[in-house]
């Protein structure tokens, strides 16, 4: 899992942090998701732009860059929805407590991850696919690739859900690698053994041994957008 993630890395960073710009949209949002995807890309590619050559992407100025993005990253995530993913069936047996606990830390462990592989960004550009799609859908798939100046051509999808506040992502899958279900073929060993409790203690150990920028969730509601 370990491998899958190293390989898809940069261009899953690159691609949540496009999503991550939405959180900037003004109201009302494009009633097509993909709309909302192609509008912010541009912006999305000027911000990581500015950081590559300011070096902002590494050094001491790099926890600052992963606080400000997660304070936008995280409001356009469905993390309640996400964690119900990855947990499978143990989302069910958790307490109120104990999935508050999960949520919060496997979201720290997601943005720290994602934020190490945006250290190695050197350009690019992103090509929307329109989505076809329902209007009414309560679910949307939208398809983009990504382009590395090296020429690779990277195809990302993100998958999304319509909430009362808008579209939210809750997965996203690199070369057909589902960074949600990666984590959960990665936690399920612990989760048998241990349950949730088991798995927080040792994302929280994670953490503290990596020195992991502090992420502060915004408030979700139980069980997002479902």
């Amino acid at each position: 899992m370990r491998r899958a993630l190293a390989r898809v890395g940069l261009p899953l960073a690159f691609s949540v942090v496009t999503v991550v710009s939405l959180a900037r949209a003004a109201p009302p949002q494009p009633t097509s998701p993909s709309a909302l995807v192609r509008r912010q890309s541009q912006s999305v590619l000027a911000v990581l732009d500015r950081a590559y050559r300011t070096h902002a992407l590494r050094g001491p100025g790099f926890d600052r860059t992963v606080l400000a993005l997660e304070r936008i990253v995280l409001p356009y995530f469905d993390i309640p929805l996400t964690g119900d993913y990855v947990l499978g069936r143990y989302a069910r047996s958790s307490t109120p407590a104990a999935r508050a606990r999960f949520d919060h830390v496997f979201m720290v462990y997601l943005v720290n991850q994602l934020a190490d592989a945006l250290r190695d960004y050197h350009g690019g550009h992103v090509v929307v696919i329109p989505y076809r799609g329902r209007r009414t859908a309560h679910y949307a798939l939208v398809r983009t690739h990504v382009y590395q100046p090296s020429g690779k051509e990277v195809a990302v999808n993100y998958s999304m859900v319509r909430t009362p506040e808008g579209w939210k992502l809750f997965d996203v899958s690199v070369e057909g690698v589902s960074y949600v279900m990666s984590y959960r073929q990665q936690f399920a060993p612990i989760l048998a053994s241990g349950g949730i409790p088991a798995l927080v203690t040792q994302l929280e150990a994670k953490l503290r041994k990596e020195h992991a920028v502090p992420v502060v969730l915004p408030h979700a509601a139980p069980g997002g957008g479902r």
